[in-house]
């Protein structure tokens, strides 16, 4: 039962993996100092079903944001208390869940972020609060991006002041060659 978690108090190294969840919160060892998880949650979102925000000595954080998710920006920025949290991942396959959390990320330790995939895209256009919020992403160190064509060139100049970044994995969906080479100028 994921209740009984917390007798595993020994634990500094967690993760859940595609985690069935009980009608009860599962509770986390508080000497947790890691936690992955790509487990979709209840309809509360993860950080509550976990109570991630109450785990003190977390230090590295990464969650896999699944499209039925129930995650709010409060939920996601509560976890900036944690002092001791000094790395976050976070994945998102569906942008518009990403749009909606992208205000959270500048309260956050983000050392990686990953938008997009399965065939969506950033449409840069729609998508300017995600792209300012990747932008207020300074410890950003690995960055993958699915962009529509039409906004490489703005992409390129939201990640201009992301000095930490040392990873970019950026899958550019072209149409159009010129275009394409436009965007490398």
């Amino acid at each position: 039962q994921a209740a009984d978690i917390v007798q595993l108090a020994h634990l500094s190294q967690l993760t859940f993996l595609d985690w069935v969840w009980p009608q009860q919160q599962a509770v986390l060892p508080p000497t947790l100092q890691q936690l992955r998880c790509n487990s979709p949650g209840t309809n509360q979102g993860i950080i509550a079903d976990l109570g991630i925000s109450r785990v003190a000595h977390l230090q590295s954080l990464e969650l896999t944001v699944p499209c039925s998710h129930g995650q709010t920006v409060q939920q996601l920025q509560s976890l900036s208390a944690l002092r001791a949290l000094t790395s976050v991942t976070l994945s998102y396959d569906d942008l518009l869940i990403a749009d909606a959390m992208a205000p959270a990320w500048r309260h956050l330790p983000l050392q990686q972020l990953t938008l997009g995939g399965g065939g969506l895209a950033l449409a840069v256009v729609g998508d300017e609060v995600t792209l300012e919020a990747v932008a207020s992403a300074k410890m950003l160190t690995r960055l993958d991006l699915n962009v529509e064509d039409v906004g490489a060139v703005s992409v390129c100049r939201h990640l201009t002041g992301l000095t930490a970044l040392k990873d970019l994995r950026w899958v550019l969906e072209v149409s159009d060659d010129i275009v394409y080479r436009d965007a490398l100028y």
